[in-house]
C-alpha cells in the first residue's frame, strides 16, 4: 500500500505542474487509451478577445444547491473513468464507467451539463448530458495547454484555468468556442507561466489558485488571483502565506470566506490551510502543516468555523483531520486506516475515497464514525478532486 500510495502521489502532482522548458519529461498519461482527441493543436474560434463587454445577455447560472447525485473521477493512471453515486434517497447506489475518460480529468457540473475536464496529454474539454450521459461535444484547447479546471461566470460563459499558458480562457459552452482570454501573465515566474490551477466563483468575482512552480518546486508564496467576472480582468491578488495552492478553493458556509490548502513542496514545512475574501490582500492562516501533522491535499468546510481537511503524513499514509479556527484539531479518520485521496461532504456526511477497495466510504460525523457501508469502482478514485456534485 505504502509504494502505491508514493506512486500516485507523485504521478498526480507532476500531471498538474510545471510545463515550461521542462515539460518533456513529464509523461504521465501520453499514451492515454481513452484520449480520443486527435487534433489538439486545433483551437477553433478563437478571436483572443480581451475585453468581452456582453457578460449578462445570455441566462443565469443554474449550479447545485441541494446535491442529488456525485461524480466521481476513477483512474489507473493510464485509463480514466467518469462514475456517478446516487445520494437522493435513503438507498445510495453507484453507477460505474458511465464514460472512458483520460486518465488524468477533473469533472465539474452547472446548467444540467457535465463537464470533463481532460488535463495535459487530453487538452480538452468534453460536456455531456447531465441526465442520460450522452456526449454533446468534445472541445479541444491546443496541444500543452493542461486545462486544470471549469466555473460558470454566466450562463453561457465559462473561465477555464490554463497551466501552460499565462492566461484564463473564455469559452462559451453552450456552441462551444473560445470567445477570449484573462491576461495573468503578470504572476508568471522565471519559467513565463503562472502556473494557475482550480477556480472557484463567488458572486462577481472568480478567484484562481497561482502555484508559481518552476521544475515542480514552488519559487514563491502562493497567490489567489482575483477576476472581475462583469469585466472579464484581474481585480486583484491575495498574497498567501504557503507556497503551491493545491487543492480546490471552497467556500466557507455561512461567511464571505473562502479557504485553500498550499501543499508547498510536499514536506510539511510551508503547508498550511487558508481563508480569505475578495477584499484582502493577504490571507489568515487557520492551520498549518505542523499543527495538522502533515500536508492538507483537500479540504472541506462544514459550518463558518470548523472543516475536514484530507492530511498527507511525513510517513506517507493519508487521514482526515477535523480543524477549527480557533485551533481545535482532532484525527476523524486516522491515518494509515485507509488509502484516501479525496474528500467531499454532502451536507449531511463526508464522503472519502479509499483505494485499497478501490471505492467511497462515508464519514457520520452524528456518530463519528466510518459507516459500514462502502461502494466499489472499477478504477482507483483520482488524487486531484476526485468528486464534483450534481443535481
Amino acid at each position: 500500500m505504502l509504494r502505491n500510495i508514493i506512486f500516485l502521489s507523485l504521478i498526480m502532482i507532476f500531471s498538474g505542474c510545471d510545463v515550461g522548458e521542462n515539460s518533456e519529461n513529464n509523461t504521465n498519461n501520453i499514451n492515454n487509451t481513452n484520449n480520443t482527441n486527435t487534433n489538439n493543436n486545433t483551437t477553433t474560434n478563437n478571436n483572443n478577445n480581451t475585453s468581452n463587454t456582453n457578460n449578462n445577455t445570455c441566462g443565469s447560472i443554474d449550479e447545485v444547491m441541494d446535491p442529488m447525485r456525485v461524480g466521481i473521477i476513477t483512474t489507473d493512471n493510464v485509463n480514466g473513468s467518469l462514475n456517478v453515486l446516487d445520494i437522493s434517497g435513503e438507498n445510495w447506489s453507484l453507477v460505474n464507467d458511465v464514460l472512458a475518460i483520460h486518465s488524468d480529468s477533473v469533472g465539474n457540473f452547472f446548467n444540467s451539463m457535465i463537464f470533463i475536464i481532460g488535463r495535459l496529454g487530453a487538452d480538452h474539454i468534453t460536456g455531456l448530458n447531465g441526465d442520460d450521459y450522452t456526449t454533446f461535444y468534445q472541445f479541444p484547447l491546443g496541444s500543452g495547454s493542461n486545462p486544470q479546471d471549469i466555473v460558470p461566470v454566466s450562463g453561457c460563459k465559462s473561465y477555464v484555468s490554463l497551466y501552460g499558458r499565462d492566461h484564463i480562457a473564455t469559452i462559451d459552452f453552450n456552441n462551444p468556442s473560445t470567445t477570449g482570454k484573462i491576461d495573468i501573465s503578470a504572476f508568471s515566474d522565471e519559467d513565463e507561466l503562472p502556473e494557475v490551477s482550480f477556480l472557484k466563483r463567488s458572486g462577481t468575482d472568480v478567484f484562481a489558485a497561482i502555484q508559481n512552480l518552476v521544475n515542480y518546486s514552488p519559487s514563491r508564496n502562493g497567490r489567489i488571483v482575483v477576476v472581475d467576472t462583469l469585466t472579464d480582468e484581474v481585480s486583484g491578488s491575495i498574497e498567501l502565506t504557503g507556497s503551491n495552492p493545491f487543492s480546490p478553493i471552497v467556500i466557507v458556509p455561512d461567511s464571505n470566506q473562502a479557504a485553500v490548502a498550499c501543499a508547498g513542496d510536499f514536506s510539511g514545512a510551508d503547508a498550511s490551510i487558508e481563508v480569505f475574501t475578495s477584499g484582502d490582500a493577504s490571507s489568515m492562516v487557520v492551520a498549518t502543516g505542523e499543527t495538522l501533522g502533515g500536508v492538507p491535499t483537500d479540504l472541506a468546510f462544514y459550518s463558518s468555523s470548523c472543516g475536514f481537511a484530507l492530511v498527507s503524513t511525513p510517513e506517507w499514509t493519508s487521514g482526515i483531520r477535523r480543524f477549527c479556527t480557533d485551533g481545535t484539531m482532532e484525527w476523524v479518520v486516522v491515518p494509515g486506516t485507509y488509502s484516501i485521496t479525496g474528500i467531499a461532504w454532502t451536507g449531511e456526511e463526508l464522503l472519502f475515497s479509499d483505494n485499497n477497495l478501490p471505492g467511497i466510504r462515508i464519514y457520520d460525523d452524528v456518530s463519528e464514525e466510518v459507516l459500514g457501508t462502502s461502494y466499489e469502482t472499477s478504477l482507483p478514485v483520482s488524487f486531484t478532486r476526485p468528486f464534483f456534485f450534481m443535481d
